[in-house]
């Protein structure tokens, strides 16, 4: 018992020498993690490994027509901690573009599933990074597995064509006023078809030949901007704006019992896959296609993924 007694105080002393020490590294650690980027880089690798932790930032970039460097991004959410998840498939397509039917399935099943997983990362709802360079209808998938998250927080690519701005990834401007026109050719009393074409020109015109080309003679609803203009999407103003109108030309296609949307489109990153977001799963089906070489030569249903041939 006496013996027991002589050694309380050692293990006491024991205990707040090791208290200090723990508090001494945790503060230098801290120090160091706050100004040191290589500590934060590797704390932040160590943890985004352990696939059971959520972070604070996930960092989605998808790549299936060209790669830009998105480690500027990824600088911007160490410090607070992120996980990143990449998707390079550029070498899934042929030199010419052009794509075998079974190869782009796989793409599509890879891509559906890491979104899943991207998803149950996620610390909080508004935490999701989105950019790359994926097909138009690549994007609009990303998008539409992301109806039920709340804000994402986008990044665009800038071909640093204009002073303003160097060329690279860049977080939309968060400002909530635009000036951008969105038109819309439907009218208030227009009868729609069982299957229409909506052709959404944003970045390019698209000629109403190449979509009667795939569909036939087709109804086509005309919605975007008056003049197309590359690079032109840069805050969250415009996208906001674009999400309102295309969700209530939707509604208006579903008031009139429309069965089936085909989607054509030339919209930067940011808006494939935002427009994505509102669509929902009482949204009439709708396949958005793919355009390349001067043709549309495949689509993606976005409800099954089943990818739609094009003879």
């Amino acid at each position: 018992m006496k013996e027991l007694e002589t050694l309380i105080p050692l293990v006491r002393g024991n205990m707040l020498e090791s208290i200090i020490i723990l508090l001494v590294v945790g503060f230098l650690f801290l120090l160091s993690y706050k100004n040191l980027k290589l500590v934060q880089v590797i704390y932040n690798w160590l943890t985004s490994i352990l696939w059971f932790l959520k972070k604070d930032y996930v960092i989605f970039a998808n790549f299936t027509k060209k790669e830009e460097s998105i480690s500027e991004v990824k600088n911007q959410y160490v410090e607070l901690g992120y996980c990143a998840y990449k998707l390079d498939d550029r070498e899934m397509f042929n030199s010419d573009g052009s794509i075998e039917i079974e190869t782009l399935e796989s793409i599509v099943r890879k891509n559906r599933n890491k979104i899943r997983k991207s998803k149950k990362r996620m610390k909080r709802n508004d935490s999701f990074v989105y950019l790359g360079f994926p097909h138009v209808p690549i994007g609009f998938l990303n998008g539409y597995q992301f109806t039920d998250t709340g804000s994402v927080i986008l990044h665009e690519y800038d071909g640093g064509n204009k002073e303003t701005k160097a060329k690279g990834y860049f977080e939309l401007e968060k400002i909530y006023n635009t000036e951008i026109e969105i038109i819309d050719t439907t009218s208030s009393n227009e009868k729609f078809d069982q299957s229409v074409a909506i052709k959404i020109e944003q970045s390019f015109p698209i000629n109403d030949d190449d979509i009667v080309d795939v569909l036939g003679e087709t109804q086509i609803i005309k919605f975007g901007i008056k003049t197309p203009m590359r690079w032109s999407i840069n805050n969250y103003a415009q996208v906001d704006l674009y999400q309102k109108k295309f969700e209530a030309l939707l509604n208006k296609l579903n008031e009139q019992s429309v069965k089936n949307v085909h989607l054509f489109a030339t919209t930067p990153t940011s808006l494939s896959f935002s427009l994505g977001r509102v669509i929902n799963h009482y949204n009439p089906d709708i396949v958005v296609y793919n355009y390349c070489n001067g043709k549309f030569d495949w689509g993606i249903n976005l409800k099954s993924g089943k990818i739609v041939e094009i003879s």
